[in-house]
């Protein structure tokens, strides 16, 4: 399923502005500059969602110690965001795509037409989608791949 979102390879970031779970607005200017992960997931709370969520925490020093930035991203609220992000002490920030504007934005499709699909994207310091991972089966994988490919990347 993975290269079925290739197409992103190579593509500017569209333009985005999201609120955070702590209701801070984040844009795509503030990733200038900066080496980007955000992994995009179907809903708070729902297993796998937590699952992946929490490999992403258990991860999170390579992030930092790599100066990586990390955002984790759905359409559940900033209240949903606020309250999963405490229950599972997710050290980094989760924004809230309201209407499921960016992911239209970047052409994802729901899954039988009703799951939010789950793909990882990194994101070079000029904004440029540099690698694209999804599955929705392998929650595991998205942190796995995603480390590898930014290996082979920097």
């Amino acid at each position: 399923m993975s290269k079925y979102y290739n197409f992103l390879i190579g593509t500017n970031l569209p333009e985005f502005s999201m609120p955070n779970d702590e209701g801070l607005s984040i844009s795509n200017n503030e990733l200038i500059g900066h080496w980007t992960v955000l992994f995009i997931y179907p809903k708070d709370n729902s297993p796998g969602c937590t699952l992946e969520s929490c490999h992403f925490r258990n991860k999170y020093d390579y992030f930092w110690e790599n100066n990586i930035l990390l955002f984790g991203i759905s359409t559940d609220t900033i209240e949903s965001h606020k309250k999963f992000k405490e229950k599972n002490r997710l050290p980094y920030s989760l924004l809230s795509d309201k209407g499921a504007v960016f992911i239209k934005k970047l052409k994802l499709k729901k899954i039988f037409n009703f799951i939010r699909p789950r793909v990882t994207l990194i994101i070079d310091k000029e904004g440029i989608i540099r690698n694209v991972h999804s599955s929705q089966i392998n929650m595991k994988g998205h942190i796995t791949k995603t480390i590898k490919a930014f290996e082979r990347l920097k």
